[in-house]
């Protein structure tokens, strides 16, 4: 789960595809193990979905293809999605790099 957010964090537009084995998944669907309208971290923190999510059976060569083609070719997409994991990385962020300045200025003083 996490090579998805941090390739969000690092504004760069991606393809999740997730496949486990056969009855694991098969366990998943039965039971409706899976609560969450998305598996990717990034898509499950921005109000819309960024990242195309391939799940078990959709996961093929050609859909992977694709979806990867569709980034590869759509510069407008690409620079939508980069802008809206900025947004992201902005709020994770918690200011991080000014309490870790004041956090050097105390040990300092």
């Amino acid at each position: 789960g996490t090579a998805a957010l941090e390739s969000a964090l690092l504004l760069k537009p991606t393809v999740a595809a997730y496949k486990v084995a056969e009855l694991s998944a098969r366990i998943f669907q039965v039971f409706r193990l899976i609560k969450t309208p998305y598996v990717t971290l990034p898509n499950l923190l921005t109000d819309e979905p960024q990242i195309p999510e391939l799940i078990q059976w959709a996961v093929t060569p050609e859909a992977v293809a694709a979806e990867v083609e569709t980034l590869l070719t759509d510069a407008a997409l690409r620079a939508s999605i980069s802008s809206e994991f900025a947004k992201l990385r902005t709020r994770l962020a918690l200011d991080a790099d000014r309490r870790a300045a004041e956090a050097v200025l105390e040990l300092a003083t």
